[in-house]
């Protein structure tokens, strides 16, 4: 590229070598190659597989039902399955898309604080989102900076108490889905806040 701050995108995954050439008004100067300098991996997919933490390994599945995995990082899809609740306390998890089918609690009684970002998606055909647990969580806060989509009529997101917060890009709600908001706060159109 002859920009002077390039963007290059890779469409293969695998491990690249990147090469650099910087040209002056007097030169050429020799390529430099770094190789094996960029690694692009596929998104994981995670499903629950039993109740617990999101931050414990035994949570998580390659495979709805199938054996332990690892825990699920920045690009990752998630599905909560039908009877399985997680909880994010205490961290901040970043993830791609989630779906849920169970139950996703977002912050703990008490002061354990829970943040969940979704750089793609946030569905919820047929479980429960709740930020802010037993209406005594602190900090709780879900943040989805693609579409966030109640759908069915088992589709619910729950916003308790205040200093609880969604912040949603997109809100799609289905006919008899429910958003509730008992004194925490529903930021739409965007995905920053500024009261914490």
């Amino acid at each position: 590229s002859t920009l002077q701050n390039p963007v290059v995108t890779y469409t293969a995954t695998g491990v690249h070598d990147v090469t650099l050439v910087a040209t002056n008004s007097c030169a050429s100067n020799v390529p430099m190659t770094k190789p094996l300098y960029i690694e692009v991996v596929t998104p994981g997919k995670f499903y629950s597989r039993t109740n617990g933490d999101w931050d414990v390994s035994s949570t998580w599945s390659s495979v709805c039902g199938g054996a332990a995995g690892s825990v699920p990082g920045a690009g990752d899809n998630v599905t909560i399955c039908t009877g399985h609740t997680v909880t994010v306390k205490n961290l901040t998890a970043v993830i791609n898309n989630v779906h849920v089918d169970g139950t996703l609690n977002i912050g703990k009684s008490g002061t354990s604080a829970g943040t969940l970002t979704a750089t793609g998606n946030v569905t919820v055909p047929s479980g429960t989102i709740n930020i802010g647990v037993d209406n005594t969580a602190y900090w709780g806060k879900l943040n989805s900076q693609g579409n966030c989509i109640i759908s069915n009529t088992t589709g619910t997101i729950n916003v308790n108490t205040p200093n609880n917060a969604a912040l949603l890009s997109k809100l799609h709600v289905g006919t008899s889905s429910t958003l509730s908001i008992s004194g925490g706060n529903l930021l739409l159109g965007t995905t920053t806040d500024n009261w914490g």
